[in-house]
């Protein structure tokens, strides 16, 4: 028997405090002013929306709604308030230590800094991971997933791993540097894990994971439905707080989050040392092989590890070579995105005019492009193609720019590069190559405009830009590509609202645009 939309929402908030996945739930969105937005409306009544046909040689999507192709819709079936574990709990900000020292919601802590990671297996559709951020925004290890099989934001993690305060990690004030006792502490410190058997779930510090959060499936040693690989441990929220026991404030210490129940454990039979920095590394996954490559902002340094045999990992360095002989010159990390293209067996990094200067944007700073092919042994090679590609204006600076491939079943050619910046644009940036060899084609740029496929589709964004915030409210992570979809997807954390396809409005806005759009 169907529950009344009322009596339905209460259970499912209560299934979300005892931190059960949410598969089949309706949930909401809240950061800011709209934190306390509330329940979700009462359901109208969703209109038959068949899948849209599609102009695309591929085979259309066939078990969930999906805008006819160069149009936009809302897709969310709940708000992201719904299962926002921050408005669940109704615990006092005093209480909420995982708020870190922002004392701000989690939820709309996390997105900042490319908190967002693609899942496949998660669900048959896939699903977008919010989890991570940087600055201490959140230091609590729970995520939140939108589920593109369901269209509804669900929870993982919380309370599993939350326990009542913060001493386990040796702080009785949270916020604060000065508040730490090592008699509290029951942090492994020898070796440095810097984690706590929390009832089987080894739980750490790790609210700086800036661009460096991975995705495990179940095969590369991931749970049933994927797990995130989280690669580094903090004393403190503060990494220029440092252990007085140590002397160092970030350990690469490798642990998993199981996606299907928020477990944690160490990967690696040993913490590998000091962190190589948070803001110069990016993770990027050659899914081809099952390796997972962290490339370093500066030179020719590599690390990867090899997935194919799942945990524990071991660290490998690589330096990476160049075209025409010796060590790559120069590695572009810093707020860049970089992606694997399978079909090319291709790096692909995207980097703005002012990488590694400040201020990182630049309104029109040219958008610029590394390709690291792989060799015939699986590591990756410096093209040394930037020039060739040519640089691209872009209207925000580009930075850490949403970035995903588009395969040529869909968008006809051999595929193409989707970029977008964010802020309310309503259109993509492209890039499309003659072949998928990549070392030598030729390459396009041009742009592609999407429409309202319902009323209220324009494209969602929390705030303005500003250059000084463009690193917060960079798009990277959360501009994906859903296969089973055929569509880009795209979310901007859970503070956005507007009406959703089936005519309810909701907060958390997830969006799909279809390719491709019309040329512009």
């Amino acid at each position: 028997m169907k529950l009344p939309a009322q009596l339905e929402r209460y259970f499912l908030s209560r299934r979300a405090f005892l931190g059960v996945v949410l598969v089949n739930s309706a949930c909401g969105g809240g950061e800011g002013a709209d934190a306390s937005e509330g329940p979700t409306q009462t359901a109208q009544s969703a209109p038959s929306l068949p899948i849209a046909p599609s102009t695309a040689t591929g085979p259309a999507p066939t078990s969930i709604y999906s805008p006819p192709v160069g149009q936009r819709a809302n897709v969310n079936l709940n708000s992201a308030s719904d299962i926002d574990y921050d408005l669940v709990t109704n615990l006092p900000q005093a209480q909420r230590w995982w708020n870190g020292y922002s004392r701000a919601n989690s939820f709309a802590g996390m997105i900042g800094y490319s908190g967002s990671i693609w899942a496949p297996e998660y669900s048959a559709h896939g699903a977008i991971i919010v989890k991570g951020g940087g600055h201490g925004y959140n230091i609590g290890q729970h995520c939140y997933p939108f589920n593109f099989s369901t269209f509804k934001w669900e929870q993982v993690g919380a309370p599993r791993n939350f326990p009542a305060n913060l001493e386990w990690a040796g702080w009785t004030d949270y916020a604060a540097a000065g508040n730490w006792s090592a008699s509290v502490d029951r942090r492994t410190v020898s070796p440095p894990w810097y984690d706590y058997n929390h009832n089987g779930s080894y739980i750490k510090l790790d609210e700086h994971s800036y661009l460096q959060t991975a995705y495990l499936s179940p095969r590369e040693g991931g749970g049933t439905r994927g797990s995130l690989l989280l690669p580094q441990t903090t004393f403190h929220q503060g990494p220029e707080t440092a252990d007085p026991r140590t002397g160092v404030s970030l350990y690469w210490a490798p642990h998993t989050f199981d996606l299907s129940n928020g477990t944690m454990a160490r990967s690696a039979a040993a913490p590998y040392g000091a962190w190589v920095g948070y803001s110069g590394t990016v993770a990027v996954k050659d899914s081809s092989r099952s390796r997972l490559w962290y490339l370093i902002n500066g030179g020719s340094v590599a690390y990867y590890h090899d997935l194919s045999a799942g945990p524990p990992f071991t660290r490998v360095t690589h330096r990476i070579q160049k075209r025409s002989g010796g060590n790559m010159t120069w590695c572009v990390v810093k707020n860049a995105s970089w992606l694997y293209v399978p079909e090319a067996d291709c790096f692909v990094g995207f980097y703005p005019q002012n990488s590694n200067e400040a201020p990182p944007a630049i309104v029109n700073g040219n958008l610029g492009v590394q390709i690291l092919k792989m060799s015939a042994s699986g590591f990756p090679v410096d093209q040394e193609r930037d020039a060739a590609v040519g640089a691209r204006p872009m209207p925000k600076g580009g930075l850490m720019i949403g970035a995903a491939w588009v395969p040529g079943s869909v968008v006809g050619g051999v595929g193409k590069f989707y970029l977008y910046e964010g802020y309310g644009e309503p259109y993509c940036h492209t890039l499309t190559p003659s072949s998928l060899e990549f070392a030598t084609c030729s390459w396009t740029w041009g742009r592609e405009q999407f429409g309202n496929a319902h009323a209220g589709a324009d494209p969602v964004y929390r705030q303005a830009f500003s250059a000084g915030e463009a690193q917060v409210n960079a798009p990277m992570g959360k501009f994906v590509y859903v296969p089973a979809l055929q569509s880009l997807a795209w979310h901007d954390g859970p503070a956005t609202r507007a009406r959703c396809y089936d005519g309810v409005t909701r907060g958390g806005i997830v969006q799909l645009w279809r390719p491709p759009g019309a040329p512009i």
